[in-house]
């Protein structure tokens, strides 16, 4: 079952937040900005209504593998650790879901608002590398045809990263991701590579593809001109 929750307003507000409690959503708030000026209307009923579920279903010809899928895996680099990274102490217990904390070199997951997902929003990220570490996202393509590929960028537009100059002026860090297509059977396609910092909280995307039905995999190393990268979700759209 679905339903919609109108509350009046005397004024527009700037954002909302929506508190899961009990459902024990990850995380436990959800913040709905209004960044752009709404419509009006004339109707003020409050109250819960009945709509349909399948307003919350992909599109027809849309399929979503989110990092939490079982169609999604990451792959460590094969790096000699140093000796004192070996000797060092792992915590007793390590929490399923950490703070971005971009200095982490293994693949490690966190939980924000920004993060795509329903029950939980969640993404992995790890600091920058040689790309020998790598996301992977799999899926099966019911049909051939042209694809559209979007990921989901898992970005809070409140927050980034400056660096100095040379000429001691500070600028906004670009975050180059390498992204990687390949159908079964077939070579891989060029890396695309996508500045997340320069888009937004979104879908972004990669371009259209021409897959065959069967297995396809989207895969992202850890090689940026970044600090480091985030892995989230990926959309096949059928275009034709």
């Amino acid at each position: 079952q679905a339903y919609e929750f109108r509350i009046p307003s005397e004024g527009q507000p700037n954002a909302i937040n929506l508190k899961t409690n009990i459902s024990q959503n990850i995380p436990s708030e959800r913040q709905y900005q209004f960044r752009e000026t709404p419509g009006t209307t004339r109707d003020t009923a409050s109250g819960r209504f009945p709509i349909s579920p399948e307003a919350f279903q992909p599109a027809p010809g849309e399929i979503i593998v989110d990092n939490e899928d079982a169609g999604f895996s990451t792959q460590e680099s094969q790096q000699r650790h140093k000796l004192k990274d070996l000797l060092r102490k792992k915590p007793k217990e390590t929490p399923q879901y950490t703070y971005l904390f971009p200095v982490r070199p293994e693949w490690t997951a966190t939980s924000m608002d920004c993060c795509y997902g329903d029950i939980v929003r969640s993404a992995m990220f790890k600091k920058k590398g040689t790309g020998q570490a790598t996301a992977t996202w799999r899926t099966e393509l019911p049909e051939e045809g042209y694809y559209e590929i979007s990921v989901w960028n898992a970005r809070d537009e409140n927050s980034y990263v400056t660096i100095v100059t040379e000429e001691g002026k500070e600028e906004k860090m670009g975050r180059g991701q390498r992204y990687t297509v390949q159908a079964e059977g077939q070579e891989a396609e060029e890396p695309v590579i996508v500045d997340m910092e320069a888009e937004k909280n979104d879908w972004v995307s990669l371009g259209q593809f021409y897959l065959p039905a069967g297995e396809v995999s989207v895969t992202l190393t850890d090689e940026t001109e970044g600090i480091y990268v985030i892995a989230d979700a990926i959309k096949f759209r059928l275009v034709q």
